[in-house]
């Protein structure tokens, strides 16, 4: 934990030294001010980043991104617990899950500072399980997840620097409602844990604040988003609100690529409620009190970006997750690791 813990307080001091290295090499006295170059590769966030460009008027953006997150080892707080430990008990305990996420981006430039879009996202996930009898089973739930809508709004798109605020609303067209097959439900089914659902069921709002400083060596940025979820869902609760946080570098490294490394901060609050279909005392992943917790991940990642040819104006980025801290309340899987992939064409 304490390695972990500097390691991330350590990368944290070096990339906020970065937006201000950036600015004084930019704006340098001694040379003409740099302005930001949209046909770069570094120009755009890494893959994992989302709002995190205004388009010019009459731009429309479509896009396709992928996230596939693995999780194994249950954590309590910041230390890994035996799942022998965790039989003892609970009657049956999560060995790893598996999310898979497909989204279908929309974006459309209203104007160079105002920018619409909206996102489809499909969202699968599979999580191996271990009974205290040592049978092993499956539970999965798959299907639509809570489609959202965006508005990017301008601030600071002068010279080098890029700023904007956007705001999301998301709307709860996600099942909350998926059920399995389990050794303790047979032959019917029973309603899965909280982290199953492909959905809140609750209309959430993410208010966001983005800025990026560019120079002619690369770009480096800092995004802000907080989830707030309102009221409670059909199923008497609500998940816990969630801040993320992100800053990163990017350095191009070909006049079509980028090299990037990012740091990420996620904290999700305490659920509120209950689901009375769940036992709390039949898993872990059942207990509403086991929802809240803080992960710190490290995404290292490439940019490409088509100027020529018949791919022109595409864009084709993606980054590989590296969990660096877990801090969890209660008992909870945490991330081994993750892929990302984003392509993009502009017209």
């Amino acid at each position: 934990m304490r390695r972990s813990t500097l390691v991330a307080a350590l990368l944290m001091m070096g990339f906020s030294a970065l937006p201000t290295a950036a600015q004084e090499y930019a704006w340098s006295p001694n040379k003409p001010e740099h302005q930001w170059q949209a046909d770069r590769p570094d120009s755009r966030a890494p893959a994992g980043v989302e709002l995190d460009k205004l388009y010019a008027a009459g731009d429309v953006s479509l896009a396709y991104r992928f996230n596939h997150l693995s999780e194994e080892d249950t954590h309590f707080g910041s230390t890994v617990v035996r799942v022998d430990e965790l039989l003892r008990e609970f009657p049956t305990a999560a060995l790893t899950t598996n999310r898979w996420r497909h989204d279908l981006e929309l974006s459309l430039g209203l104007s160079d500072n105002f920018t619409l879009a909206a996102t489809v996202p499909f969202v699968f996930t599979r999580t191996d399980n271990l009974t205290d009898d040592l049978i092993f089973y499956q539970t999965e739930a798959e299907g639509l997840g809570d489609i959202n809508a965006s508005a990017l709004l301008g601030v600071h798109n002068t010279g080098a620097v890029r700023f904007h605020l956007s705001g999301t609303v998301s709307f709860p067209t996600g099942s909350i409602e998926h059920t399995g097959t389990t050794p303790f439900s047979v032959p019917g089914e029973e309603q899965l844990p909280y982290t199953m659902q492909v959905g809140s069921g609750t209309l959430d709002v993410t208010p966001g604040a983005t800025v990026q400083v560019q120079n002619e060596l690369g770009t480096v940025g800092f995004q802000g988003l907080a989830t707030i979820r309102l009221g409670t869902n059909d199923r008497d609760y609500k998940l816990g609100n969630r801040f993320k946080g992100n800053i990163w570098g990017a350095i191009q490294v070909a006049e079509s690529m980028s090299a990037s490394f990012r740091l990420q901060y996620v904290h999700d609050a305490d659920l509120k409620g209950q689901d009375t279909a769940l036992d709390p005392f039949s898993e872990p992943a059942a207990n509403p009190l086991f929802q809240r917790g803080t992960r710190v991940d490290l995404p290292l990642g490439m940019n490409v970006f088509f100027s020529e040819g018949a791919l022109a104006g595409h864009r084709l980025t993606g980054e590989f997750v590296i969990p660096l801290h877990h801090d969890v309340t209660g008992l909870q899987l945490g991330a081994k690791w993750g892929l990302q992939f984003r392509w993009e064409a502009v017209f």
